[in-house]
């Protein structure tokens, strides 16, 4: 039997989502609106934006964000697919997700280590990087990657010790160990 733990933390490194994706994103506070106004091709491959910010922020499609006449902006900017046949809402839908989660800090990095007996005579024990990640934006992905990983590496009669907040992400994947 051995002992796994799981470590999830805040990965300060990742980077904008926008750098590695073939869609643009302009925000008005940058961008003059005007410079997209009269170009038709780019117009059917694009997006009005809203943008809501109260503590955190919520990017999304124009007239599909909290509406608030305070802390609500309709045409904060515009995302712009790469081509006409790539430019579905739900895509765009998806891609604002993960950029609001990224502008609120919500990106992870994770470790799965072993707890491995160093000494025989006093049983002396520590902890060995079994696999380890970085530059997951938002909870969801990086809980499946995790749960995906520790199918991989558990046996029968191990454990796994979860990260303090994260107990139920995994209530789903405990249930199905135990059986």
């Amino acid at each position: 039997m051995t002992q796994y733990r799981v470590t999830i933390e805040h990965d300060p490194d990742t980077q904008n989502p926008f750098n590695c994706s073939s869609w643009d994103f302009h925000s008005f506070t940058d961008t003059n609106p005007l410079q997209f106004v009269y170009d038709v091709e780019l117009m059917a491959r694009s997006f009005l934006l809203s943008y809501f910010e109260h503590g955190n922020c919520l990017w999304s499609l124009s007239g599909e964000g909290i509406p608030c006449q305070w802390d609500t902006v309709n045409s904060a900017g515009i995302l712009i697919a790469p081509t006409a046949h790539e430019a579905n809402t739900d895509t765009a839908r998806a891609i604002l997700k993960e950029y609001t989660d990224w502008c609120n800090g919500e990106s992870y990095w994770y470790s799965i280590e072993a707890e491995v007996e160093v000494c025989a005579h006093c049983h002396d024990t520590e902890w060995e990087v079994v696999d380890s990640c970085c530059g997951f934006i938002g909870s969801e992905y990086i809980i499946s990657v995790i749960k995906e990983q520790l199918t991989l590496i558990l046996d029968e009669n191990d454990t796994v010790e979860i990260p303090e907040g994260w107990e139920d992400a995994f209530d789903d994947f405990n249930a199905a160990v135990a059986e």
